[in-house]
């Protein structure tokens, strides 16, 4: 029972912890930020994280809901992901739409926020080792 919850943590942390420094790598790369402009930002790197944690726990919540429903289901691992991941980046896009609607726009500035909180999730669910997931419930 542990280990679902586990993995779910798991994917959720990695997600808010990663996502503002590939932010930020993404500012330098591709908005071609000066470099002390990226590294004042990581000044702000705990409000990314804590706005991320408490904005982020509806999506969080019904990913954990879904991700135990789809274990319970005779799907292969792969699948589950594939769902897993489709739901995150509804579930990303859903969140920074009720937020404010410009950041679902055609702004490549704007729009940098969703697709890399997307992005992170959906290699940290294929990344991250959820262990075997048992179909029965066993008690202990």
């Amino acid at each position: 029972m542990f280990k679902k919850e586990f993995y779910i943590l798991k994917v959720w942390f990695s997600t808010i912890l990663f996502t503002p420094l590939f932010l930020f790598l993404l500012w330098v790369i591709i908005l071609r930020k000066d470099k002390k402009e990226i590294f004042d930002a990581f000044d702000i790197y705990w409000l990314f994280v804590v706005l991320g944690l408490f904005f982020s726990i509806p999506t969080i919540v019904i990913f954990g809901y879904l991700y135990r429903y789809l274990s319970k289901r005779n799907l292969k691992m792969l699948e589950i992901k594939i769902y897993l991941c489709i739901f995150s980046i509804f579930g990303v896009f859903t969140t920074f739409y009720l937020l404010e609607k410009s950041f679902v726009s055609s702004n490549i500035n704007q729009l940098l926020f969703p697709i890399s909180y997307s992005v992170i999730m959906s290699f940290s669910i294929f990344l991250i080792s959820k262990g075997k997931i048992s179909t029965s419930s066993t008690k202990s």
